[in-house]
């Protein structure tokens, strides 16, 4: 019975050693990731874009300073941009379908991203965009939210998690 513990013991210890590996490995990585430089110097450095008017500025202040505190943990720019217009009018839409909403808000956010060369690590780099339209007008409803990724958020984050 003593062979028999013994034996474990040592897994034990193996298996000890590789968990203070694997975690020193983690902190190091998580470490890394908080003091990394960005690399994009052409990007605004404004991130919140009330186009709606829905919020006020205490509101914008308080997503500001929240979005900047994420972006220095996680090396990425996150960027919010809330509409209040039609895009099937912008893009020349007239019918009102799923896939023609997706298109437009799509184009839209993946557009604004790019014209703005954001980026965290290059132009067009790490990143992502959430974009909300609040627009209702005769019935007619643009209204949701669309979720543009770029870079290691692409990678990251599949369709179905996105939704």
């Amino acid at each position: 019975m003593k062979q028999f513990f013994s034996y474990f013991k040592i897994l034990f210890i193996i298996m000890g050693v590789l968990t203070l590996i694997t975690a020193g490995l983690f902190i190091a990585d998580m470490v890394s990731g908080k003091t990394q430089m960005r690399g994009n110097q052409e990007a605004p450095a404004e991130r919140v874009y009330d186009y709606a008017g829905v919020l006020n500025e205490q509101e914008e202040e308080s997503l500001r300073q929240h979005i900047a505190e994420t972006e220095a943990a996680v090396s990425v720019d996150i960027v919010l941009v809330l509409l209040n217009e039609s895009l099937y009018a912008q893009y020349g839409i007239t019918t009102d379908t799923d896939s023609n909403w997706s298109k437009c808000m799509r184009t839209y956010a993946d557009d604004f991203y790019d014209e703005n060369n954001y980026g965290f690590d290059k132009i067009h780099g790490d990143g992502a965009l959430f974009l909300y339209n609040w627009y209702e007008k005769d019935g007619q409803s643009e209204k949701g939210g669309w979720l543009s990724t770029c870079g290691s958020v692409y990678e990251r984050y599949t369709q179905s998690m996105i939704d």
